[in-house]
C-alpha cells in the first residue's frame, strides 16, 4: 500500500510538471481544385513549372507573381486565389533534398532566363502580354536550396521584391569531428544577409519562419535564423501567440521589412504547419510591398 501512495504522488508530481500537450487547431489548406488557369510550361533549367491564374485576375495584365520551391501546388494556388492583389503562381516541385533544388540554379543566368520563360509561357498562353509588378520567391523545407543558390549570384536580388522561407534554411556543421557539433558552416549562410539589408532598408521583404525542430545530423532553423539574427545586430523577443493558422508562435525578430517568426513544435505536422501557412505570409508580404509603393 505504502509504494501504491508513493507511486501515486510521484505521478501527480510529474504531472504537475508536465501538463499533458494539448492538441490545437491547425489549419489546412482545402485540397479542392480553385478556379482558373492552370497549365504547364517548360522553364529552364528546370524542367517545368506549374502555372496558376486564379479565375478572379484572369483579365489582369499586371501582377504579383510567387514562384514557389517545393510542395503540392495546392497551397500555392489557394495562396495566390485569396490574394489581396492580382497575383499568379509558378509552382516548382522537383524531388526531395535541397540539393535537387540547389543545382539547377549555379551559376548567375539561371534565375533571370527561368523568370523569362516563366513571362513568356503565360503571355503565350493568354495571347497578350503581361507585366510582373513584383516577384516574390518563397520556398518550404528543402526548396531552399533554391532560393540559397539564386542568392549566391547579387544580380539576382535587384530582380525579387520578396523572400519568403517557411521552416527551410539550413547549413551543416564546420566540426562534424565532435560528439555535439556547434560551428555552423556560414559559407551557406551569408548570402541571405545582403537581401536581409535590402529588407531592413524597406527595399524588400523578407519574412523566415521556423519550428523547435532539432535534425542533430544538421543545423536547425533556429540555429541558422539566429545566426542571421547575430549578424545583423537584431535581437529576439519571446511571443507566446496563437496565429489564426493555429501555429503557437514563441518568438519574434526583426527591422525594417526583415521578419524572423519562432514556432514551437517538433514533429513532422508541426513542419507541415509552416508550409499550409503560406497563404497567410504571402498576404502578410504583398500588403508591406503595397505599403512602400
Amino acid at each position: 500500500m505504502k509504494k501504491l501512495l508513493i507511486l501515486f504522488f510521484i505521478t501527480i508530481l510529474l504531472a504537475a510538471c508536465h501538463p499533458p500537450v494539448q492538441e490545437s487547431y491547425r489549419w489546412r489548406v482545402p485540397t479542392q481544385n480553385v478556379p482558373g488557369e492552370n497549365f504547364k510550361i517548360q522553364v529552364p533549367p528546370v524542367d517545368s513549372a506549374e502555372i496558376f491564374l486564379p479565375a478572379k485576375f484572369v483579365n489582369s495584365d499586371s501582377f504579383i507573381i510567387l514562384i514557389h520551391f517545393h510542395g503540392a501546388s495546392y497551397i500555392g494556388k489557394y495562396a495566390t486565389s485569396h490574394a489581396v492583389k492580382p497575383a499568379v503562381l509558378a509552382n516548382i516541385d522537383i524531388g526531395q533534398g535541397s540539393s535537387t533544388y540547389e543545382k539547377p540554379f549555379f551559376g548567375k543566368n539561371k534565375f533571370p532566363a527561368m523568370l523569362a520563360a516563366i513571362k513568356k509561357g503565360i503571355s503565350a498562353r493568354l495571347g497578350r502580354s503581361l507585366v510582373f509588378k513584383q516577384v516574390i520567391i518563397s520556398s518550404f523545407s528543402a526548396g531552399y536550396g533554391a532560393v540559397r543558390t539564386i542568392l549566391r549570384s547579387p544580380e539576382n536580388i535587384g530582380l525579387i521584391d520578396g523572400i519568403i522561407l517557411l521552416d527551410g534554411m539550413h547549413t551543416d556543421y564546420s566540426d562534424t569531428n565532435l560528439v555535439f557539433p556547434q560551428n555552423l558552416n556560414t559559407d551557406k549562410l551569408d548570402m541571405y544577409l545582403a537581401f536581409a539589408n535590402e529588407a531592413i532598408s524597406g527595399k524588400k521583404v523578407m519574412i523566415i519562419t521556423h519550428s523547435a525542430i532539432y535534425p542533430g545530423a544538421y543545423a536547425s532553423n533556429r540555429e541558422t535564423t539566429d545566426y542571421l539574427l547575430r549578424k545583423l545586430a537584431i535581437g529576439r523577443i519571446a511571443k507566446d501567440k496563437f496565429l489564426s493558422t493555429g501555429m503557437h508562435q514563441t518568438s519574434e525578430a526583426g527591422e525594417g521589412n526583415f521578419f524572423v517568426f519562432g514556432f514551437d513544435g517538433q514533429t513532422a505536422r508541426d513542419h507541415v504547419d509552416h508550409f499550409h501557412a503560406l497563404p497567410y505570409w504571402f498576404d502578410f508580404a504583398i500588403k508591406i510591398l503595397t505599403q512602400n509603393n
